[in-house]
């Protein structure tokens, strides 16, 4: 009796241990959850037009619910927080409370706006995540992030994806 019920037991749990289904971190490039982010300065394209960040800022506005407001233009700049924005594109989202961890557009009314100035076109990107990766708060706040947005599921002609680094501006 007590080896035929040492091997139920045992039968119980090797059975239970093959069917276990892994379920994969969110933190990884998973396409099936709907981004993939690439290990690259963020880069896309606005209006088809080739972009790649060269600075970015945060700003907190209490005029818009107190959100954090990120700013990633595809020019330097050497007055960061002058409050005169770059006569160019940009890319400009907010986020109420940023901490570290994934905000996948699926699960949220998160999205992005890519912003032409030719055409003066906001264009909204409601597909893929941000991931903020780092918070430091040390001196200045820099933010350091990641990105998989579109404006369709499977647009080739408005998108951004890589990482991404902003300072915080007073």
């Amino acid at each position: 009796m007590k080896k035929l019920l040492s091997a139920i037991l045992l039968g119980a749990i090797v059975f239970t241990s093959c069917t276990k289904e892994e379920t994969p971190e969110p933190s990884q490039n998973n396409t099936t959850l709907g981004y993939n982010f690439i290990d690259q300065p963020l880069q896309g394209k606005i209006e088809g037009v080739n972009w790649n960040v060269e600075f970015g800022i945060v700003e907190y506005e209490t005029f818009f619910d107190g959100d954090y407001f990120f700013s990633l233009y595809n020019v330097a700049d050497t007055n960061h927080c002058d409050g005169n924005d770059p006569n160019t594109d940009y890319v400009l989202f907010a986020i109420s409370n940023p901490e570290v961890g994934i905000i996948d557009f699926e699960n949220s009314s998160q999205s992005v706006t890519l912003y032409d100035k030719e055409t003066q076109n906001n264009i909204g990107a409601f597909f893929g995540a941000i991931e903020i990766l780092t918070i430091d708060t040390t001196n200045t706040m820099t933010i350091t992030g990641r990105m998989d947005v579109r404006e369709t599921n499977s647009s080739s002609t408005n998108y951004m994806n890589g990482n991404f680094s902003v300072t915080y501006c007073k």
